[in-house]
This record gives C-alpha cells, sequence and structure tokens, in this order.
C-alpha cells in the first residue's frame, strides 16, 4: 500500500497476475500445467489460488482489494489465516460454502484443466458452513463488497465496474 502526501493511497504490485490461455499449454507436455499459486500475502490471497486453480487472473488482485478495503474498515484483516488450510477454513467459516452448484462448476474447472487429486477432494469436501450476515462482517451491505467475494473468478466484480 502506497500513500503520498495527501493521503491518497494506492495498492501496488499487481504484476503477479497471468492468464494462462489454454492453447498455449504444450498438450504434449505430461505434467500439469500450474501457475504459481503464491502470488499474494495469504491474507489477501484469492480463493483460486488457495485451491491451485490452473489460470488465474486479475479477479485475485480484485479479491486482494476487497481484503484491503475491509481492512481499512475494521483496522484488522479480514482472513487472518496462517496456512493454506487454515486460509480457507476461515474464508468458508466466514462467508458460507458454496453452492453445490457453485461446487460443480468448480470441478468442472479444475478438473477440465489439471490432474490434481487434491484439489478436486477439498472442493468436494468444503463442508455445510453458513454464511455471516455482512453487516456482522463488514457493518455494510454494497453489493460490490458481496461481489469481491465469489469463489468462482469470473463472477468477482471488474476493476473497471
Amino acid at each position: 500500500l502506497l500513500v503520498n502526501s495527501d493521503c491518497t493511497l494506492r495498492i501496488a504490485d499487481f504484476g503477479m497476475a497471468k492468464l494462462a490461455m489454454r492453447d498455449q499449454i504444450d498438450e504434449a507436455d505430461e505434467h500439469c500445467f500450474y501457475m504459481t499459486q503464491h502470488v499474494a500475502t495469504l491474507p489477501y490471497r484469492a480463493p483460486e489460488l488457495l485451491y491451485v486453480m490452473p489460470e488465474h487472473s486479475t479477479a485475485v488482485d480484485m479479491w486482494a482489494a476487497g481484503c484491503i478495503f475491509a481492512e481499512m474498515i475494521l483496522r484488522r484483516e479480514l482472513f487472518p489465516g496462517r496456512s493454506v488450510s487454515g486460509q480457507i477454513k476461515i474464508i468458508l467459516t466466514m462467508l458460507g460454502a458454496p453452492s453445490q452448484k457453485v461446487r460443480r462448476s468448480l470441478l468442472l474447472l479444475v478438473l477440465g484443466d489439471i490432474r490434481c487429486e487434491r484439489t478436486r477432494r477439498l472442493i468436494e469436501n468444503f463442508g455445510d458452513h453458513t454464511q455471516r450476515p455482512w453487516p456482522e462482517i463488514m457493518y455494510c451491505r454494497e453489493r460490490e463488497v458481496i461481489q469481491l467475494s465469489f469463489f468462482i473468478p469470473h463472477l468477482k466484480c471488474l476493476a473497471k465496474k
């Protein structure tokens, strides 16, 4: 986070988010293609980075921006995990587990691109956490804040919105 003399806040270092096109992946390669999931500090890491999605985009930056926004309001980390599994548990406890429909969509995204048993098991075993009410979490009901929380990357709000 950068602050200038006018107290203008800027979020920096969004250069790690990249989009891998499926047609750029060498199909002859027997290894799974993974983009690094270590592109954000753990409390700001988007779910798709935690459950090892093969592709990620600027949606991970929008998740981080939402976490930073929440931290500014709350004056503490929104998701203070200390490990990947702990981070996932905190997110699920607060935002609730995705619906069965969303889980099926996630599995299709994952199974269509990578052969990763750990990720498949993680998605199948999200549990039945119920979402906490937003006013209890953030003291606000703004739709834009809620949209930052979607588990499926392309459903998150975009920076231009």
